[in-house]
């Protein structure tokens, strides 16, 4: 008989059961690992054992933080990859944060956030999303390096910290736990309100772009003793720009109205002037600066100008408001705005007594400036061009 066949198929069940029974070790060691882990971290860190569907995962408090440690299995082509995750949580919310890579380019391409803090290499190397208050208050000059350091490090919105590796030894998940805990101290403290952090970095950080924006959002989004503060040191900046903040925190009427005054950016005088009338600290004092922005190219800070006049402008506004009032080549919204300026600083000239100029608002005679009629009303049309209307044939 011949015994080749028989003993070529039993060299293949033997190696079949070789296979299978490396296969088994190497799970059986893989479980027996991660169990020698999951009892270390039991032990060390007195964290407890949860099973849910299966999965083991642990779970406690550790320095006021909770923290979650569990196992995820993913694909890997034909194979699958186990990573062990770490979740901290108990940050300040508002904050998200990871490395920057394929997904993250690709998903900016797409519109998503990815908000600058001043600080070029943590700005190139970090997408941040989140609050930019929160922002500007969490991310200090230590919060950038740790966590631009650890690169499987994740900060997310929801106000925890979250890492994870391919399952390792007790001493490597010690030493990344130890890191992830660091990172969320790092993050926490001081456990201050978010104006004193932003004064802290205002004043004391290294980067001077990253001082400059939490000064700005100090100033423009929180309020509280620290903005009071940072805003009286910073209402003699030379920046008129932060000179507006600080004038806006403190309402200083002077430096606002000198603000206007001063040959600054449109957007800075527009902002000072909408100020003032919000505060209804207009007065007819800057008359004459107000009608000198009536010929800014600026629409914003035109605009501004036609609305101040219409709070506190005098008969002196009226012809250079008009030219305004009757041009076809500036939008309907702003002519309308100088037209009713107009109308108002009529309706002030005590009813619009005999010699007070109006603005004629009949059918063909739209804008004509006319001299008002004794016993008129306040706001009352008038005869707009006697000379005019002259011409015109009776029907």
């Amino acid at each position: 008989m011949d015994l080749n066949p028989l003993l070529a198929s039993a060299g293949v069940v033997l190696l079949s059961v070789v296979t299978i029974g490396g296969i088994g070790w190497a799970v059986y060691s893989e479980n027996r690992r991660q169990e020698q882990v999951w009892e270390w971290l039991v032990g060390h860190y007195k964290l407890k054992r949860t099973v849910s569907w299966g999965h083991t995962a642990l779970a406690g408090s550790i320095d006021g933080f909770e923290v979650k440690v569990w196992t995820e299995s993913r694909s890997a082509g034909k194979s699958s990859v186990t990573y062990l995750c770490i979740e901290v949580a108990g940050i300040p919310r508002g904050l998200g944060l990871q490395r920057e890579g394929l997904m993250s380019s690709l998903a900016k391409v797409f519109g998503a956030d990815d908000i600058q803090v001043g600080d070029a290499a943590f700005d190139a190397a970090m997408q941040v999303t989140g609050n930019p208050v929160q922002v500007a208050a969490l991310l200090d000059s230590e919060a950038r390096r740790v966590t631009s350091e650890g690169s499987a490090t994740v900060v997310r919105e929801n106000g925890s910290v979250y890492t994870e590796i391919q399952s390792g030894s007790p001493d490597r998940v010690q030493e990344l736990l130890d890191w992830t805990l660091y990172v969320a101290r790092v993050i926490r403290s001081p456990e201050v309100s978010t104006g004193e952090r932003l004064e802290r970095i205002a004043t004391s950080d290294p980067n001077r772009k990253v001082r400059n924006k939490a000064l700005r959002t100090l100033l423009k989004r929180v309020r509280g003793a620290p903005t009071q503060r940072m805003a009286a040191k910073t209402i003699t900046s030379t920046d008129p720009s932060l000179r507006l903040l600080a004038a806006r925190v403190l309402k200083d009427v002077p430096v606002l109205a000198q603000l206007v005054s001063d040959q600054g950016a449109p957007a800075t005088r527009t902002e000072a002037l909408d100020s003032l009338r919000s505060m209804k600290a207009l007065t007819a004092d800057l008359q004459p600066v107000l009608i000198s922005l009536l010929g800014q190219a600026d629409d914003e800070l035109r605009r501004a100008a036609i609305e101040a006049l219409a709070a506190v402008g005098t008969v002196e506004a009226v012809e250079p408001l008009l030219p305004l009032a009757r041009s076809g080549m500036l939008a309907g919204a702003q002519g309308r705005a100088a037209k009713a300026a107009v109308q108002m600083i009529q309706a002030r000239l005590h009813g619009a007594e005999a010699g007070g100029l109006s603005l004629s608002q009949m059918p063909g005679e739209q804008g004509g400036l006319s001299v008002a009629e004794p016993g008129t009303e306040v706001g009352a049309l008038s005869m707009a061009d006697k000379a005019r209307r002259a011409k015109v044939p009776e029907g």
